[in-house]
């Protein structure tokens, strides 16, 4: 069973992934999932999609990076709300 501390790490994680992911295409999310959550390779999801091993690469490194910039803003949002919070 996991811990409590564990399950408060992966609520977090959650709460800043899921926007992340909903900033993404239908066909991002699934590049995404396949790689991420079905743990397949390149090359497995070119051939799950039809897709060439280049485009899967490239729509996983755009997808990344659409994250990250997600996960950034949301970073510094909190940061900015945090600093105006009475303390």
């Amino acid at each position: 069973m996991p811990s409590v501390n564990g399950r408060v790490r992966d609520c977090a994680q959650a709460c800043i992934t899921v926007p992340a992911l909903a900033s993404l295409g239908p066909r991002e999310r699934e590049i995404i999932a396949l790689r991420f959550g079905g743990e397949l390779s390149g090359p497995e999801i070119a051939e799950a999609t039809g897709l060439t091993l280049a485009n899967v690469q490239q729509i996983l490194s755009r997808s990344l990076r659409g994250m990250r910039a997600v996960i950034e803003e949301q970073t510094v949002d909190s940061e900015h709300e945090s600093e105006g919070a009475p303390g």
